[in-house]
């Protein structure tokens, strides 16, 4: 698959955002009829955490998911298998880094580039996005 660009990442994100909450539920449920392992995989790994970010994580993923859509005329439904073996993978590397060396670290970053650099663009800053510098912006 081709690098989905900036422009179409800032276009689906402000789309997304701009929906009614009675749309968004629905397109969210869309989302997890055509993608229910990996809606509940969200659902399931952030039982534990604070609700707020919980919805943040279950609209992360509708508007990742709304990014391939846009693209593509038909996602090919993820089992709950692909989605562990991809869980383990990413906890092992994460792991394998807490113990490397810095400069180590910063090798493996160089090395290990993102498929979809402007998908991960986005989720970086959506996680790093100040709350009350965003409701400031909202008013």
């Amino acid at each position: 698959m081709e690098i989905i660009s900036d422009k179409h990442v800032g276009k689906t994100w402000r789309e997304v955002a701009s929906l009614k909450s009675v749309r968004m539920n629905k397109g969210i449920l869309t989302f997890g009829k055509t993608q229910p392992d990996l809606l509940a995989f969200i659902v399931s790994y952030t039982v534990d955490i604070a609700p707020a970010i919980k919805e943040l994580g279950v609209c992360l993923a509708f508007v990742i998911y709304k990014m391939f859509q846009g693209l593509q005329s038909k996602i090919p439904r993820v089992s709950s298998k692909e989605i562990l073996a991809c869980y383990e993978g990413n906890e092992d590397y994460l792991q394998g880094l807490e113990e490397a060396k810095e400069r180590l670290i910063d090798r493996i970053i160089k090395v290990q580039l993102p498929r979809q650099p402007n998908v991960m663009n986005y989720i970086i800053e959506a996680l790093m996005e100040d709350p009350e510098q965003k409701a400031i912006s909202m008013n």
